[in-house]
């Protein structure tokens, strides 16, 4: 969830998503660019052809107000 205490996210707000494979050769791949809901909330999917250790990056670049915002999340695929 996205939150900018106090107002709405400005309309045309759009997340940055890329993952990386995690492992000996390390492989980012960028994904389509996610638009989150007005309330914040925001969703997407990605199929993944190998098992492994992948870590996910969403990355909002920010406003005139506020600074980027960056979070990362670990999924094993087996």
């Amino acid at each position: 969830m996205l939150e900018t205490p106090g107002r709405p996210l400005p309309p045309g707000t759009t997340l940055r998503v890329w993952r990386i494979l995690n492992g000996e050769d390390i492989t980012t791949v960028y994904l389509p660019a996610v638009t989150p809901a007005q309330d914040g909330s925001f969703r997407f999917t990605d199929t993944l052809d190998a098992a492994g250790e992948y870590t996910y990056t969403v990355q909002w670049d920010g406003d005139q107000t506020f600074l980027y915002a960056r979070t990362s999340h670990v999924v094993v695929v087996r």
